[in-house]
C-alpha cells in the first residue's frame, strides 16, 4: 500500500515551490523531493568539485550524511511504498504537474480503499 501522508506531503511542497521541482532531473523531480523531505540530513550536490572524481556525470546529485550517493528512484520507490508499476508512473520525467496530482490522487484513493 502506498504511503498516502507523504504522497501528498511531497506534492504539497511541490505545489507550494514550483520553481523548485524539475521532473526532468532526479534531485528535484516528485522522487528527489520525497527522499529530501523525509531525510533532513540529505545534501545537494551541483558540481564534480563538490565530491571528486567518483561522482556520476548527471549533477546535481543527492548525497547522505554520510557522503554516500542516494539512488532517488530506488529510495523514493521503498519510502512511497509503491509497486514498480506505480512507481514507474509516477517517476517518469514526462510528468506535468497535473499529472503529479492525478497519479497522487489514484494512489490515495487505492490506500483509502484498502485501508
Amino acid at each position: 500500500m502506498a504511503n498516502a501522508q507523504l504522497l501528498q506531503r511531497t506534492l504539497e511542497h511541490i505545489k507550494a515551490n514550483p520553481e523548485q521541482w524539475d521532473q526532468m532531473r532526479c534531485s528535484a523531480c516528485f522522487f528527489g523531493w520525497t527522499v529530501r523531505l523525509n531525510a533532513p540530513n540529505v545534501t545537494m550536490l551541483t558540481k564534480e568539485s563538490d565530491c571528486g572524481p567518483d561522482c556520476c556525470p548527471s549533477y546535481p546529485v543527492l548525497v547522505d550524511d554520510a557522503g554516500a550517493f542516494i539512488d532517488v528512484r530506488s529510495e523514493g520507490h521503498t519510502l512511497l511504498e509503491l509497486t514498480e508499476v506505480e512507481s514507474d508512473t509516477l517517476y517518469s520525467g514526462d510528468n506535468t504537474l497535473a499529472d503529479l496530482e492525478r497519479i497522487v490522487a489514484e494512489l490515495t484513493a487505492k490506500e483509502a480503499v484498502s485501508a
